[in-house]
């Protein structure tokens, strides 16, 4: 965009914006861009047609007529609905005018200032694909492979791991300039509403999204689909785990951008796969098929098909063939798209997540989740939908990914010292290698020890090998069965 344009789209804005008070703070925290689109819906929902002594007027448009007044500045985002135009007439020359076209699922705004040209006709436009589109992290998780510092009451999504900030946060900060806050759903347990107001206070309140209780991806994703339904029928939802680490935010952005144009017309399911740097028993696999297109720089799979969690010898075999990617677990999708699968795919989480939304309706939600969400069978997206789906496309991912799964992932995500170790802790640790030692505030000393998982949560201490970290499920079962489950 030339700078004559953004100088002419900041005036116009700030125009707006400094004219009505009252969407200042809007504004502020959504951008233009967003703040526009949030402006045209409030003004088609608002009872009032007059505020503040601006005027709105809503009158149709011909889509194929073109538009013959000097265009600044035109962003594009996809979707199907009505044709129609909002004028909002301002003191003075300033005015804004937000067109609203169904043409190929294309919904135009263009900001305009009534200032025309020497030349006869339209200034060129400058566009860039936009899309409106909505995030549902998944925050539900127990994180039982972190214990003993991830506990029923704060599971590793709320743990500060990998810096200052939590898992959770560090989620939300990755989709800054790309979803706005509104637009961010948390779907979580029913514990963990005030955690999530806490370390997520710019989102609203309603979009907390609480199960009552864990019942696998294919219920959250349903769940978290209703809720999108009810803020746009043909809203676009990226599904997004709450605990992944991500090194290079702006490589992800670029990758979720892509995604999000692809899902935009319905037809597809996209999901992003990581490129393997080692033989990881520990993730499914996706198999690469036909290449489709490139959307700039970014392939274009459709996915062959997906593998479940494979054993050594066929991880290395994976790792070989060049064609495999680890499932990521992060997915982009119309939600009327996914929710129609469901239903195909899944008839009796369905018809409860059917009921739900007929509870949402009559307001009276909390009741009927807390009945029928505990019957909702439990299984994952991946094999409840996405394995048997045939429109489905990968986007490898090379953006430093990591699910953080257990301790040993911390080498990955955190800088090791000389030795190898990662410390947070304060004492000696003498001929110590290759080691994760966890225990702040308390003094640890070490001698001739390597690849081990030390950690000391004030309450509790872990020592285990290093490549037995992944079992710590077994740990924290056996604790059950032994009567220590204050201790999980």
């Amino acid at each position: 965009m030339s700078s004559e344009c953004c100088l002419l789209k900041r005036r116009s804005y700030a125009f707006l914006v400094s004219y009505i008070p009252a969407f200042a703070g809007k504004a502020r925290s959504m951008g233009v861009y967003y703040f526009a689109i949030w402006l045209r819906r409030y003004v088609l929902t608002s009872k009032h047609q007059s505020l503040s002594g601006i005027s709105f007027t809503q009158r149709p448009i011909d889509p194929l007529q073109p538009h013959t007044d000097c265009q600044r500045a035109q962003e594009y985002y996809t979707t199907e609905t009505d044709v129609c135009e909002v004028f909002i007439a301002l003191p003075g020359d300033a005015s804004f005018i937000i067109r609203h076209k169904a043409v190929g699922f294309q919904r135009q705004f263009s900001i305009k200032t009534g200032v025309r040209t020497a030349q006869s006709g339209v200034c060129p436009a400058v566009r860039r694909d936009v899309f409106l589109f909505y995030a549902v992290i998944m925050a539900g998780g127990a994180g039982e492979r972190f214990w003993p510092l991830s506990r029923r009451d704060r599971p590793k999504q709320f743990l500060s791991l990998v810096g200052e900030r939590t898992m959770l946060q560090l989620t939300f900060d990755r989709l800054a300039g790309l979803v706005p806050p509104e637009n961010v759903l948390v779907v979580t347990g029913i514990n963990y509403i005030e955690t999530v107001r806490q370390q997520l206070p710019e989102i609203p309140p309603e979009n907390i999204v609480a199960e009552p209780c864990g019942r696998d991806t294919a219920a959250a994703v349903g769940l978290g689909a209703l809720h999108v339904l009810r803020k746009d029928p043909r809203g676009i939802m990226a599904v997004l785990p709450a605990d992944h680490y991500i090194a290079h935010v702006r490589r992800f952005q670029s990758v979720l951008q892509a995604g999000v144009s692809l899902a935009a017309g319905g037809q597809w399911l996209v999901t992003m796969g990581i490129t393997p740097t080692r033989p990881d028993t520990g993730y499914g696999y996706i198999c690469q098929g036909e290449l489709l297109e490139y959307h700039e720089d970014i392939p274009v799979y459709r996915v062959e098909r997906f593998t479940e969690k494979p054993g050594p010898e066929k991880a290395r075999q994976f790792l070989a063939a060049g064609c495999y990617l680890w499932n990521s677990g992060m997915f982009i999708w119309r939600a009327d798209l996914i929710y129609r699968l469901i239903e195909e795919h899944l008839p009796a989480l369905a018809a409860g997540l059917a009921e739900i939304g007929r509870a949402m309706d009559r307001g009276s939600c909390q009741e009927v989740l807390s009945r029928v969400y505990p019957r909702l069978p439990k299984v994952s997206i991946d094999y409840g939908v996405m394995e048997k789906a045939p429109n489905v496309l990968v986007l490898p991912g090379n953006f430093g990914w990591d699910d953080v799964g257990s301790w040993p992932a911390l080498e990955r995500c955190r800088e090791t010292e000389e030795n190898g170790n990662v410390i947070e802790a304060r004492g000696v640790f003498l001929e110590t290698r290759n080691s994760i030692i966890h225990a702040p505030g308390r003094l640890v000393a070490t001698l001739g020890v390597e690849n081990l998982v030390v950690v000391d949560d004030g309450e509790c201490l872990l020592v285990c090998r290093k490549d037995r970290a992944q079992e710590l499920k077994r740990l924290t079962a056996a604790l059950k069965e032994a009567g220590l489950e204050d201790a999980l």
